[in-house]
């Protein structure tokens, strides 16, 4: 028996059959793609620049405080904005009795008339930081901070410390382990120089 003689198709008309029927989108000129990267790059640094910029540690007034009065417990030392403040953060186990003379000597002085100084007692017992207040002669207000919570909240890591805040209640300066005048006399100048600036800038 005879086989059928079946015609194979053509290379040419398989490849036409075979080939997929899908419209080609339109091409993107290299310009277009390279402004839209650029644009998108844009949006995410700026998105990042906000959402990372770093915080400044004056761009808020500071927290007042009460304390018990190192001296007198019935009584409360007070801080609130209002006046330029020098915070003296002390204890009896940091060698703070120099620190502590020095504000007492410019809590004495002229320079202090319109600046108020307040001393606190960080992590001490009232016994002990009566004696500091006592032995550095300080005749300023002092305040105990039994747990250190008001040195968290102004930042303070190391003693003695001293924090000079403007009449806004903006942080001006903080020197961290003060062992010297100069530490003391920098942070009041500071101090100064912003209150200064202040004053003319009302007048």
């Amino acid at each position: 028996m005879a086989l059928a003689h079946v015609s194979q198709p053509s290379a040419q008309h398989l490849r036409v059959v075979n080939q997929p029927i899908v419209s080609s989108p339109p091409a993107i000129s290299r310009r277009r793609a390279i402004v839209a990267v650029t644009l998108i790059c844009l949006a995410i640094a700026a998105v990042s620049a906000v959402v990372f910029a770093p915080r400044s540690t004056s761009d808020k007034a500071a927290k007042g405080f009460e304390l018990v009065d190192v001296r007198d417990t019935d009584q409360r030392v007070t801080y609130a904005a209002g006046v330029p403040t020098v915070l003296v953060f002390a204890s009896s186990w940091s060698d703070s009795d120099s620190t502590l003379s020095k504000a007492a000597s410019f809590a004495a002085s002229n320079l202090a008339s319109e600046i108020d100084v307040l001393a606190l007692l960080v992590k001490d017992s009232p016994l002990r930081a009566q004696e500091s207040v006592d032995r550095s002669l300080v005749n300023f207000r002092a305040g105990l901070d039994p747990s250190g919570t008001v040195a968290d909240e102004y930042g303070v890591t190391r003693l003695p410390a001293v924090v000079t805040l403007d009449a806004q209640g903006l942080v001006v300066g903080r020197q961290q382990g003060v062992t010297n005048d100069d530490q003391f006399d920098k942070a009041i100048e500071q101090l100064k120089q912003r209150t200064q600036r202040t004053t003319n800038g009302s007048n």
